[in-house]
Formats: C-alpha cells, sequence, structure tokens
C-alpha cells in the first residue's frame, strides 16, 4: 500500500485496527510500517462525527523510530494542546515527569531519549521523554494515538463547552 508521511510518499504494510474507546466513541486506526525505511507511523483513518476536536485530532501523524534494541520503536513523548485558534503539540523534556498525564504513566514506558538510541548519538534531544512501545504490540501504538492526540482535545473543549 502506498501513503504520505509529512509530505514524502512512502510504502509498506498497513494493519488496521478498529478502536472503540469508551471516552470518545469508534476510530479507525492504521499502523503503517515502511518498506525501505525501519519506522511506523499511525494515522487516523475514520473517526467518530459530531464534534469539533475529533476531525483536528484527525489530522496528526505519529511517527515511531526504532530503538536500540530493534525490537522496540520510541516517538517523543507529546501530547496535542490548543492555543486559541490552532493545535499544536507539548513535546516533554526529563523536567516535565510530574506533568505527564496520569493515563499515560500509568500504561506507556516512558524513557529518556538518550536511553533508547544508539550510544554516541549526539543530539539535541538527548533530556527529551519518548514513549517506547513492542514492535509486536501494534494494538498499542493506536491507543497511544488515542491518549495522546485525542483525549487531551477533549479534556480542553469539555472544559470550555461543559
Amino acid at each position: 500500500m502506498t501513503w504520505t508521511v509529512f509530505g514524502h510518499a512512502r510504502t509498506g504494510i498497513v494493519k488496521t485496527f478498529k478502536v472503540h474507546d469508551p471516552v470518545t466513541g469508534k476510530w479507525v486506526i492504521d499502523i503503517r510500517e515502511d518498506n525501505v525505511r525501519p519506522e511506523i507511523s499511525v494515522a487516523v483513518s475514520s473517526y467518530p462525527k459530531g464534534r469539533r476536536f475529533y476531525a483536528k485530532g484527525a489530522r496528526y501523524t505519529i511517527l515511531f523510530k526504532p530503538c536500540e534494541n530493534k525490537k522496540d520503536f520510541y516517538s517523543y513523548l507529546s501530547i496535542a494542546q490548543i492555543t486559541g485558534n490552532s493545535t499544536s503539540r507539548k513535546i516533554f523534556n526529563k523536567d516535565d515527569r510530574q506533568t505527564i498525564p496520569k493515563w499515560i504513566k500509568s500504561y506507556f514506558r516512558i524513557r529518556l531519549y538518550s536511553s533508547v538510541v544508539p550510544k554516541g548519538t549526539k543530539s539535541p534531544a538527548k533530556n527529551k521523554l519518548v514513549t517506547v512501545i513492542n514492535y509486536k504490540k501494534l494494538e498499542d501504538f493506536a491507543k497511544f494515538f488515542i491518549a495522546t492526540r485525542i483525549w487531551p482535545l477533549k479534556e480542553h473543549y469539555e472544559k470550555i463547552f461543559g
């Protein structure tokens, strides 16, 4: 199958998960394994209709890269947030551990970027936090998407609109 990630055409295997989230409803999420690059991307192909935040959250794609051990994949730990009329992401660094939502801390493995990439890698991201998911637990990639891209937007809209 072919898709586009961040403006680049990719090919590979796509596994589709139907997720019935008790908080937000029924979603269809694609987990895409790239044939050329060792990457996994997570994107929404269908979402519940009727709420403004669903459309905003559905536009996100999360990209995972392999950890040093090659069995796990990591992505920067970030959550969706709304400022004014725009949606952005808050990326967590090592000093933000106390502000990570409890539903993320309790379910996902959180590590320091520098502990999951090959030793000697010099990056400005060395103090960033990442989430690590085992390659074989594809459903967890979908759950991570809902927990970090949809739930924070839902909370925002509920505070404003009740």
